[in-house]
């Protein structure tokens, strides 16, 4: 949660407020060990670009309207739904929907 929060919120919660949830069952010493023994294992590769990164960035290209974006939208989370279709990279799942949507 740590290091999830340090990604994505504009202010993550303190260590102290891990304590008090986990009911003083890790301090602050053991909180730190394991963000820094779970940074080393994934060897501070945490980052990742989504389907709807790669979705915004190809209609701030193509200069779609709400509706058209909102549809391809639609249609990558149909995809996510179908297990089939996780061998396909990401950003071809948005290039697509994108060019379909237009096309509808």
């Amino acid at each position: 949660m740590l290091i999830a929060c340090k990604y994505e919120e504009i202010w993550p919660p303190l260590i102290k407020d891990y304590i008090h949830i986990s009911d003083n069952a890790y301090n602050k010493e053991q909180i730190i060990s394991m963000e820094q023994d779970m940074l080393q294992v994934l060897d501070f590769n945490i980052d990742f670009v989504s389907l709807t990164t790669f979705l915004e960035r190809f209609v701030a290209i193509a200069k779609v309207d709400k509706q058209t974006a909102d549809l391809a939208q639609y249609m990558i989370e149909i995809a996510l739904l179908d297990y089939s279709s996780i061998h396909i990279k990401p950003s071809y799942l948005a290039m697509s929907s994108l060019y379909l949507a237009q096309k509808i």
